[in-house]
């Protein structure tokens, strides 16, 4: 079954591997207390692309990726669980790791965006988006990050999601 956010071009390089089509992966991660978004490609080159449209930051304008070795292990397309993607990147660098220990003082998600490019292209913007994803849990040293992502789970949410209080809801009685 073809993927609706795979672009004709990365299926054209998937199905035919030509020589010339270079595919790279790049990863956005994002938390409010980060002076930048952290742009990184899977590659020894930095990596000018153009984002997609309607990204959350810096839309439709052309971007930074600087090169960082990563392994991706996508999330699995199954119905029976919403999928993980696990990101692990080598010598990460000291820049890195003090965005990522602002980030892990404070209560709000890193958010996670997977992008793929076909090198030659990549002006006209990412042929695969995998958006919307947060870090579930991460572990860090000088030498590597390892970071489990995926969806929001609504299975563990609160129902209503209200938080009843006395000043809300004057009729509560303690019990």
């Amino acid at each position: 079954m073809p993927d609706p956010l795979v672009s004709a071009a990365l299926a054209e390089a998937y199905a035919s591997a030509p020589a010339d089509a270079v595919v790279l992966d790049t990863l956005e991660i994002w938390h409010p207390a980060f002076t930048a978004a952290l742009r990184i490609v899977a590659d020894d080159r930095a990596l000018d692309a153009r984002l997609e449209a309607d990204a959350p930051r810096e839309g439709g304008e052309v971007v930074s990726f600087i090169p960082l070795g990563f392994r991706l292990r996508p999330p699995e397309a199954i119905a029976e669980a919403p999928g993980v993607l696990e990101a692990e990147i080598d010598a990460t660098g000291r820049e890195i790791l003090v965005e990522l220990e602002a980030a892990a003082v404070s209560l709000d998600p890193v958010e996670v965006i997977w992008r793929r490019f076909i090198a030659a292209g990549a002006l006209a913007g990412p042929d695969y988006v995998v958006g919307g994803l947060t870090v579930r849990s991460a572990s860090a040293t000088p030498a590597r990050l390892v970071a489990q992502a995926g969806w929001h789970d609504l299975t563990g949410e609160r129902w209503p999601r209200l938080v009843y209080s006395r000043d809300r809801f004057p009729t509560l009685e303690d019990g």
